[in-house]
């Protein structure tokens, strides 16, 4: 069992939600988590078959039993949030979701 911990990276800009990120992912990595890495984008248009291959090329080494600590706002959308979580519990993984405000 592997433990992961969400890693968006949201580009050009510091803001709050990003300095809050960093340091509960270098606190969870020096914990044994490892990164799931995420890029922000619009995907408002993205299909549902390329959203989920979008989530499958980021959980790729992800298997089941494994734990994802979701930092949350991914600030993808919801559909995001509701399909990568949606996909990767099917796969038998289980959450913790932060929501960091």
């Amino acid at each position: 069992m592997n433990k992961w911990v969400t890693f968006t990276l949201h580009g050009e800009g510091a803001n709050a939600i990003q300095k809050v990120n960093a340091d509960v992912r270098e606190v969870a990595m020096q914990m044994g988590y490892k990164p799931l890495y995420i890029f922000r984008y619009d995907g408002s248009n993205e299909s549902d078959e390329a959203l989920n291959a979008r989530i499958d090329g980021i959980t790729a080494a992800v298997k089941p039993g494994d734990i994802i600590l979701y930092l949350y706002p991914v600030l993808n959308g919801f559909r995001f949030d509701k399909t990568f979580i949606g996909n990767l519990k099917a796969r038998g993984c289980r959450f913790a979701i932060s929501i960091l405000d």
